[in-house]
């Protein structure tokens, strides 16, 4: 964290890109969402019996998850246009790995996508960057995956 600001980093292949770096932007809020189990739970016909094969396989799975990060600048800006077109180009669309610095032990991985919020005024913006991510965090040196 740079100066007490939780910064989004964003890897696209070999590429890292701290948004608080390029962009003298922060991370205001996010909300990271737990994935829901995949539950397949049969009924037996002609009996009050459900069976429940959600763990068939030993464990649960899972779909992904929603993660919603909403970033500002930092400081007081005149081309926040240029920054968000840039922001638009790099990673709208993309499949990125990103961590946010007050988790920066683990890794998500989803597709990113990118919403301009409506502007208070020219000065301070916001954006909301979005990613819908496989269920598993990776842990960046042991790749231990976590919920």
């Amino acid at each position: 964290m740079r100066n007490g600001i939780v910064d989004l980093i964003i890897k696209l292949g070999d590429e890292e890109y701290s948004l608080a770096k390029l962009f003298d932007m922060r991370v205001l809020s996010f909300s990271i969402t737990p994935p829901k189990v995949v539950t397949n739970i049969v009924s037996i016909p002609y009996s009050n019996t459900f069976v429940d094969l959600t763990e068939v396989y030993g464990k649960p799975t899972y779909n992904q998850r929603n993660v919603e990060i909403e970033i500002d600048s930092i400081e007081t800006t005149y081309i926040w246009q240029k920054y968000i077109d840039e922001i638009i180009n790099l990673f709208h669309g993309q499949k990125a790995m990103f961590s946010i610095t007050s988790d920066s032990e683990y890794w998500y991985t989803g597709r990113c996508s990118i919403e301009p919020n409506l502007r208070d005024d020219n000065l301070v913006n916001k954006l909301t960057v979005k990613f819908v991510c496989n269920p598993f965090k990776k842990h960046y040196i042991t790749g231990e995956e976590r919920l």
